[in-house]
């Protein structure tokens, strides 16, 4: 059955914003895609898709917690959502496909510690970016530079968690000052700290997002922030061309990007499934494929094939194992005399 909203659309536009972005660097070139140049550097595709995912998440995770009959029930629910996917395209990429970018022998590629470190630490979240001897000669020799926001994503999910206890007449107004006070961190504070890998700013300035949308929820405003989607817009353009986005995009694109996700604007273009994760996940490694192959390719060339491949890659992955697996979100599962 199709969404009648607009939310799976979205997704698909910002996956391929990703794209786009990275075909840049990837080629050696500034990343100063379109609307990095039309915005004079106040934003540009990746930025803007990834905060965008991050607002969408908030709503959409919070909303699940929420309607979730426990807290294993809710995690069971985004751990099949986001490991088996991520599991899928590691083994695809790194033990079939990147064997034939090894700059030696494929015997000495499954011999090779760094590809075996790279792929057991990324099926954890403990993300780790370049195996030695593939894409030597690539401007950039990262295997899939994309990786770093799943874990910010799956700690968002933990974090979120405590709101189950709070008393719900108390827990708007406690992720309100949440909100201001990752804002004012993320805005008035240097935060170059990391924890086990995980960058104390990236994880307040995305949660910021995150819980941009998680407050339009518990206030029940989602039907202003569809109402009035189209003066947001407005407003994105007019504080992009006052130079003054970077002092109030935690506010409006939470409102903007939910209010048309929320909307039947887009929903005629609606896919039989949600195809938007396996474009972010397998987007960068099929980008960094087509660099190797064709090294005098064009920014436009390698964007345009690079998001119709990884829609490809992403059609099978959720159509033959990701649709198949999340249909266990509804099931009990026994384990001994326990059900999850």
């Amino acid at each position: 059955m199709l969404s009648n909203n607009s939310l799976n659309p979205i997704r698909h536009l910002l996956a391929a914003f990703v794209i786009i972005t990275h075909s840049y660097p990837l080629l050696g070139l500034p990343e100063e895609d379109i609307l990095f140049q039309l915005t004079n550097g106040q934003l540009s595709f990746s930025t803007f898709a990834v905060n965008a995912f991050f607002a969408i998440s908030g709503y959409l995770i919070f909303k699940s917690l929420d309607r979730s009959d426990s807290i294993i029930d809710y995690m069971k629910k985004r751990c099949l959502r986001i490991f088996p996917a991520l599991w899928v395209m590691l083994l695809v990429t790194v033990l079939i496909t990147t064997p034939f970018f090894y700059e030696s022998s494929i015997e000495e590629y499954y011999q090779d510690k760094s590809m075996w470190s790279y792929f057991i630490y990324n099926t954890v979240l403990y993300t780790h970016y370049r195996i030695d001897g593939v894409f030597t000669h690539n401007p950039m020799v990262s295997l899939n530079g994309s990786l770093w926001t799943i874990p910010y994503e799956f700690l968002w999910y933990i974090l979120i968690i405590p709101t189950s206890i709070v008393l719900k007449k108390y827990l708007k107004y406690i992720l309100l000052g949440v909100f201001v006070l990752f804002f004012l961190l993320t805005n008035h504070y240097q935060l170059d700290n990391t924890i086990v890998h995980v960058s104390l700013y990236q994880l307040c300035r995305l949660g910021t997002y995150f819980c941009g949308d998680m407050l339009i929820y518990q206030f029940g405003i989602e039907k202003y922030s569809i109402k009035y989607r189209y003066i947001t817009f407005l407003g994105m353009v007019l504080l992009n061309v006052f130079s003054i986005y970077e002092y109030c995009q935690y506010i409006i694109v939470p409102f903007f990007i939910l209010g048309f996700g929320l909307s039947k604007d887009f929903s005629a273009l609606n896919f039989k499934g949600d195809y938007s994760y396996g474009i972010y996940l397998y987007g960068f490694f099929v980008q960094q494929m087509f660099v190797a192959l064709f090294p005098s390719i064009t920014v436009f060339n390698l964007a345009l094939l690079s998001i119709v491949v990884s829609f490809v890659f992403a059609y099978f992955s959720w159509h033959i194992f990701e649709e198949k697996v999340l249909r266990l979100k509804n099931k009990k599962i026994q384990i001994w005399n326990f059900q999850l």
